[in-house]
């Protein structure tokens, strides 16, 4: 078991009949983290922190797989306050969403392809490129993000925000060829 609060600790546990033991306190960023989770085949967790950083480790060497920042580490709205990964399949991706704005999707086979998503249940559905010198997405209005979840079967991705629930369709074809199509 995985547990995280009002710390920058990241507390492991192991159930050892009725009760649990701790078996090791990690540390992930410099803030309290938010949200943890693990993958479908428990071998990596993931946490998400209040300054800005998803944290990826493997659970049996305890070794840290990948930092990811959020699209707007450095602020307050850029903390991250959920994190999950696709629960069913060989999609292997870990969607992790904003305080406010942004979701980004990333393919944990090896972390070095991600998306952005800016959300807004105004706006048209849109991924954007976040590292252009004139991207408008910085400076749009700020939409509160509620929470986040795969489909069951990772068909899907949905977004909560305080007034509706995004769906956005996952690429499933694409990611059991292994291409190099989008995510989402």
């Amino acid at each position: 078991m995985c547990v995280v609060g009002d710390t920058n600790q990241v507390f492991l546990f192991s159930k050892h009949g009725d009760t649990f033991e701790k078996i090791d306190v990690l540390t992930g960023s410099n803030d309290a983290s938010f949200s943890c989770d693990w993958n479908q085949g428990s071998e990596m967790f993931a946490v998400g922190s209040q300054d800005g950083y998803v944290t990826v480790w493997d659970v049996r060497s305890r070794r840290r797989l990948a930092q990811l920042e959020t699209c707007q580490h450095g602020r307050s709205r850029g903390a991250c306050r959920n994190v999950k990964f696709s629960p069913s399949g060989s999609i292997d991706l870990l969607a992790f969403s904003e305080h406010t704005s942004f979701v980004s999707i990333v393919d944990t086979r090896s972390f070095d392809k991600r998306q952005a998503l800016r959300v807004d249940s105004e706006l048209p559905r849109e991924l954007v490129d976040l590292f252009a010198p004139d991207s408008p997405a910085l400076s749009a209005s700020d939409t509160q993000i509620t929470g986040l979840r795969f489909a069951p079967d990772s068909s899907a991705l949905f977004v909560g925000l305080e007034e509706s629930i995004l769906e956005y369709t996952v690429d499933r074809i694409g990611r059991y060829s292994f291409s190099s199509y989008d995510i989402i």
